[in-house]
């Protein structure tokens, strides 16, 4: 199958997908609908195959007799209307039993991709703990310094972690917002605008994802992230061919040139990306007024990803992958 070089278990932290199979690594970003809603980017769980082990991060947001939904605040939807990731806990080998949690915790469940079907027979993706182990508590947390945000200048960047809180308000709450923080839609090309009015089409602020804030004044925020797992690679899609801007969300510089391509068949360099004609493999990131590069032969004025930063891929085929690993 096209995933076979890459699929094994998956590591969902809230909407990021970490994809490791049994040395390979990838990771799949997925925001915020399981259907495009308000231009922002989406990539649908239903892509993944059925079997896959899989990892979710979450806030357990509702409940019923066997099963509950767990959801970072990502706006993440499946086709019963429900908001998160649903948990199914009925079908459990014999002697097998799992309670159900408790509403407002934030758990680490691992499990089976699957589906079901609603009452209107469509199908719609879940997990299957295997075991009551499989429900842990939730991972470690540690706090993250933003760089300052200059006065009325468009600043781009990615955060460096999943948010605990993904809420743009909660975020950046010494911030005016509204006009103020733009999210790059990489399915529609273009900026998404940011109005507390209606701050949940927005959506939260995502791991992976590009944005822009003009401050008011010299500011700088302080987050609260989940810690990254260490054998979980990242991997951003681009759906589209056109503008991408992304964010390694890692907390340690990773190497341009130890990145690569996937179109869900093959696995390339970033060099040999480039001589495909899959990608431009110079990327650019906003340095103060001025746009500076990072190329994969070291000619760039960097030579890596670092956290805070954004940065814009052109690519020229559809439904590529950037995989970008832990370690370097």
């Amino acid at each position: 199958m096209k995933w076979q070089l890459i699929l094994g278990l998956v590591i969902l932290m809230g909407i990021v997908l970490s994809v490791l199979a049994s040395q390979a690594q990838t990771t799949i970003t997925l925001t915020p609908k399981e259907g495009e809603a308000q231009g922002i980017p989406v990539v649908r769980l239903s892509e993944l195959p059925i079997g896959t082990l899989a990892q979710v991060v979450g806030r357990v947001v509702s409940r019923g007799t066997d099963y509950f939904y767990l959801d970072d605040g990502s706006l993440l939807q499946d086709s019963t209307g429900a908001v998160g990731l649903r948990v199914t806990l009925k079908g459990l080998a014999q002697g097998n039993v799992i309670p159900l949690p408790a509403m407002g915790a934030t758990l680490r469940v691992t499990g089976i991709l699957s589906r079901e079907r609603d009452t209107q027979g469509r199908f719609y993706t879940v997990l299957r703990p295997r075991r009551a182990s499989d429900i842990t508590a939730s991972p470690m947390q540690r706090q993250y310094a933003s760089p300052t945000f200059p006065r009325d200048r468009w600043y781009e960047f990615s955060l460096p972690a999943e948010p605990v809180n993904p809420a743009p308000a909660a975020l950046f709450n010494q911030f005016p917002l509204d006009n103020r923080l733009n999210r790059w839609s990489r399915v529609m090309q273009r900026w998404g605008v940011y109005q507390a009015q209606n701050e949940s089409a927005f959506g939260g602020l995502l791991a992976l994802e590009g944005y822009r804030l003009r401050s008011d004044a010299p500011r700088s925020v302080l987050i609260t992230g989940y810690l990254p797992d260490p054998g979980a690679d990242r991997l951003v899609r681009f759906p589209r061919p056109g503008a991408h801007l992304f964010g390694s969300s890692l907390p340690d510089p990773v190497l341009w040139n130890r990145c690569l391509i996937s179109d869900g068949i093959e696995m390339l360099t970033i060099a040999q990306a480039a001589q495909r004609g899959w990608i431009d493999p110079v990327l650019r990131y906003l340095n103060g007024t001025v746009y500076w590069t990072i190329a994969p032969d070291d000619t760039g004025d960097d030579d890596s990803l670092r956290p805070w930063r954004a940065y814009w891929i052109t690519t020229y085929r559809p439904n590529l992958r950037l995989i970008i690993p832990t370690q370097n």
